[in-house]
């Protein structure tokens, strides 16, 4: 989390608010806590469980949809193939919302 400051999170609702994405892909855990689990536009945390810690939505003010955050392993980790089809898994049904 030492990597994500306040100001790159506060770069990152406004960039989500510039952009108005349906559905956001975190890449790596380094900044997975501060979007998904300490983030106070969160709008359910049992959805973390519900879905192996994969997918979660927020709300942002300034934006009139929630949006999905979806996290994977980074490409460079040995974990990303191993967690690939799970994360398809997920994808898949966010993508059909």
């Amino acid at each position: 989390m030492a990597d994500l400051s306040e100001r790159d999170f506060n770069a990152f609702n406004e960039t989500l608010v510039e952009l108005l994405p349906d559905i956001v892909i975190i890449w790596g855990r380094v900044v997975n806590s501060r979007l998904r689990e300490k983030n106070e536009c969160l709008v359910s945390k049992t959805e973390l469980d519900e879905t192996e810690g994969y997918v979660c939505r927020i709300k942002v003010p300034e934006i009139t949809h929630e949006i999905s955050l979806i996290k994977t392993c980074h490409p460079s980790s040995s974990a990303w193939f191993s967690m690939m089809d799970t994360f398809d898994k997920y994808l898949s049904l966010e993508l059909m919302r």
